[in-house]
């Protein structure tokens, strides 16, 4: 099975366990809601306008209202036959704060302290706890305009038990609902998994994923908070802001995607990425400023992605002439321009429904409902194939590198690092300044074993005392075979105190390894050692430590010579004896 198939069966499973359970938590009973739109009077500056049965007053009667006007609206509460246990309203409004009576008893005020203090009030959804006695009671609603021609005020008005109303708003915008949080977990863990394969693996490519999982992100929150469906847990000033801000940082990150997809071509997307940076971080700067509401930077602000998508265009017709484009890349830009063409055509759609231009039909309700979600989800399943591609790639490329850095710093026979990486150990520790130890040794006897039994003994012996030597020094040094039979052990300056104690155990290992060796031949070796305070360079240690082997090597011979000797059989001494008798 290739690994596309498995893929497409993976997200198909992971769809339908995501579908089994929002079916499972939002369907398991369900939801009794009453819509409020029924004979509201309303009222502008205290002066009666007429009545609505719908609670877009403002559309139904054509009214214009502009900020500093006064709109009061109200109606007498539905009698629903369905016991209510915990009755509340729910409501969305529209950049106005509010209060809300109930037979003149205020049970609700919103951000009145920003509208008198003219600070920035944006779209929110509220549910509102209603008393015990709530029944054949007026609601009076009385709005407070924050902006001049808005054309919606105060929307989808209802009535409920509070856990219904919440299970409400989430079965009309499951989608985005699910969706939302399906881009910001995504793009959460596909951020962690990027920065591990940059920061640990050290794959550099796996950068632009991390960008990408920003965009995703992004993508997510802003679908939840244009809907209002994160009122649960952030106010309607912070929830509108959130939104705009992430909506305009979107664009900034599409750029960085594309120049780190493929090197851009010219100045000239430079220029046109650094107005739109400097345009969008002018307009987030003025709102937090105070000085202009970041709603009214909207209109402006479109200028930047379209700016930026045609410019992702020109940039990968580019590419394609001069035949750039490998799949990755191809990949890259189909996300984008995929990603791009949804969220300016969704933007454009919205603008031009929640201003009445579109109507209020179920198809272009549920047309807009879903547009804003299309690009990110498109770009996000771009990014899971690239991913995969991109992984694949990677690890290609990491395998082969450490088989070539096998090959460089690692000695064939014994797989111990060799002198190439002895050499760039050694000017590690010349550089970080600190004391250090080389260690110098050499097996005694290779050459006589490789004339009697051959080189495939004498490559025995070799491998059999590295293993001996790296069981010994491994976890304390760097022990390391630097050609033939000569080898090298170098430490810290923290365990410089232990080697005589490391040597000896290196010596009574391979005594017992002689005790049990069943091979015609015996394990020993010289050693020595020097510190680099003793010397002036680096050169002068190593050639201290050899120096100081060698004339370890002469006394062993030495002494096994005398031995030898003291235990050879004196012939002569044994005839004149026997003459004697």
């Amino acid at each position: 099975m290739n690994i596309k198939l498995k893929l497409i069966i993976f997200v198909s499973l992971l769809v339908a366990v995501i579908v089994g359970i929002y079916d499972y938590i939002f369907y398991l009973r369900d939801c009794y809601t009453y819509d409020i739109d029924d004979a509201w009077e309303v009222y502008v500056n205290d002066e009666y306008i007429g009545t609505s049965d719908n609670d877009d007053v403002v559309t139904d009667l054509n009214l214009s209202v502009n900020k500093g006007s006064i709109l009061t609206m109200q109606t007498v509460l539905p009698d629903v036959s369905r016991e209510l246990y915990h009755p509340a309203i729910i409501l969305k409004s529209r950049y106005c704060a509010y209060l809300v009576y109930l037979d003149d008893v205020l049970i609700e005020s919103y951000e009145i302290d920003k509208y008198e203090n003219d600070k920035y009030i944006g779209d929110n959804r509220n549910i509102i706890s209603l008393p015990k006695e709530w029944r054949g009671k007026t609601l009076k609603i009385v709005a407070y305009p924050a902006e001049d021609d808005l054309s919606s005020i105060i929307l989808d008005t209802k009535l409920g038990d509070y856990v219904d109303l919440e299970r409400d708003i989430f079965h009309k915008y499951a989608n985005v609902v699910v969706m939302g949080a399906f881009l910001i977990v995504f793009g959460l863990l596909f951020m962690i998994i990027s920065v591990v394969f940059v920061l640990i693996l050290k794959i550099k490519e796996m950068l632009l994923h991390a960008y990408a999982s920003i965009l995703l992100i992004l993508s997510g929150i802003l679908i939840h908070t244009y809907y209002c469906v994160n009122f649960l847990f952030m106010s309607g000033e912070h929830g509108a802001v959130l939104y705009y801000v992430c909506l305009y940082l979107s664009v900034s990150v599409c750029f960085v995607i594309a120049r780190k997809s493929a090197k851009a071509m010219g100045k000239w997307y430079y220029m046109v990425e650094i107005f739109c940076d400097v345009t969008i971080a002018l307009f987030i700067l003025l709102h937090f400023a105070g000085i202009l509401h970041i709603n009214k930077s909207y209109n402006m602000f479109m200028i930047t992605p379209v700016l930026c998508f045609v410019t992702v265009v020109c940039n990968y017709i580019e590419l394609t002439r001069r035949k750039k484009n490998t799949e990755y890349i191809k990949i890259q830009y189909a996300g984008l321009l995929l990603y791009g063409t949804f969220m300016i055509f969704a933007m454009f759609l919205l603008n031009a429904y929640n201003n009445h231009l579109l109507g209020h039909g179920i198809f272009v309700e549920r047309l807009c409902d879903n547009i804003l979600i299309f690009g990110p989800m498109l770009y996000a399943f771009c990014q899971l194939y690239n991913y995969f591609v991109n992984i694949t790639n990677s690890f290609s490329k990491v395998a082969e590198y450490n088989s070539l850095q096998r090959v460089a710093y690692e000695d064939a026979l014994t797989e111990l690092p060799n002198r190439a990486f002895m050499d760039k150990k050694l000017n590690e520790y010349e550089k970080s300044g600190n004391d250090y130890c080389i260690i110098s040794i050499d097996i005694n006897g290779l050459k006589d074993v490789n004339d009697k039994f051959g080189h495939a003994a004498g490559d025995k012996l070799i491998s059999g005392f590295a293993k001996e030597l790296k069981s010994v020094f491994e976890d304390v040094g760097t022990p390391a075979r630097i050609g033939g039979d000569e080898f090298m052990v170098v430490l810290g300056n923290d365990k410089v105190k232990e080697i005589r104690r490391l040597l000896t155990d290196l010596d009574l290992i391979l005594e017992y390894k002689n005790t049990v060796n069943e091979d015609p031949w015996d394990y020993y070796a010289a050693a020595g050692f020097a510190f680099r305070k003793e010397t002036e360079s680096l050169h002068e240690t190593y050639l201290l430590a050899d120096k100081r082997m060698y004339e370890n090597k002469r006394r062993m011979k030495r002494e096994i010579e005398e031995n030898e000797n003291d235990n050879q059989f004196n012939f002569d001494a044994f005839l004149e004896s026997e003459d004697n008798n």
